[in-house]
């Protein structure tokens, strides 16, 4: 029972947060249902659920993309009966600014194991185009800012025993209304090689020089991150 009053409260300020009039003006979608953004239900002994940040309703075709993306996670393994075992996905926003929007999606999955695994991946929506992009669709010279990103990347991350490729990373767009002014990248719990080592993150600088790499139509949405 109490599980049936968290969720109709969550519902409830869903609603509140969606503004339909701003929200399916501009849209080429029909109006996006509050009920879409969660899901809670019990598949073959599994606990599976969604949970999309209500932030994201400013692009109703980015949420139902989502929703079906993850469609098959409800495939499984067996649980075993003496374990509890759930799929839990969860999109994040971190920016929404003029063109974009980017956040992280987080799976996590137990099976009856030793540990919940959870894998992480990015999302960056263009809502002019209503598309998926890459992160490196960003940049007119991807090689130059690569090389300038992992830098950084590698001077954050000198406490572990290993500096993996970034760009094999969740990465994220950081930033308020003034602009987008950092890179967050965020890794996996096996990044590093082995479990225990743990998993990591690092807001990487926005700088002048990696600006001027970005492509025309999305540079004025970045700014340098002040030092």
């Amino acid at each position: 029972m109490r599980i049936i009053k968290i969720t109709s409260a969550l519902l409830g300020l869903i609603c509140w947060l969606i503004s339909p009039a701003g929200y399916a003006k501009d849209s080429p979608s029909k109006q996006l249902l509050a009920s879409e953004l969660v899901l809670d239900t019990q598949i073959g002994g599994h606990h599976f659920s969604i949970w999309i940040d209500p932030r994201f309703s400013k692009a109703p075709l980015l949420v139902r993309k989502l929703r079906q993306a993850n469609k098959p996670l409800r495939q499984h393994e067996p649980c075993p009966t003496t374990a509890y075992c759930y799929v839990a996905y969860k999109a994040d926003a971190l920016a929404y600014r003029g063109r974009l929007i980017s956040g992280i999606g987080t799976v996590t999955r137990y099976d009856g194991g030793a540990h919940p695994v959870p894998e992480i991946s990015s999302i960056l929506f263009d809502l002019k185009s209503q598309t998926f992009l890459q992160f490196s669709s960003l940049f007119s010279n991807w090689p130059k800012a690569a090389e300038t990103l992992q830098k950084q990347w590698c001077s954050a991350m000198q406490a572990h025993s290993d500096c993996p490729p970034f760009e094999h990373q969740a990465l994220t767009l950081v930033g308020g209304y003034d602009g987008i002014s950092q890179i967050r990248v965020e890794t996996d719990p096996y990044a590093f090689g082995t479990y225990a080592e743990g998993t990591d993150s690092a807001d990487l600088a926005v700088t002048k020089a990696l600006i001027s790499l970005i492509k025309p139509e999305y540079r004025q949405l970045f700014r340098p991150q002040a030092e």
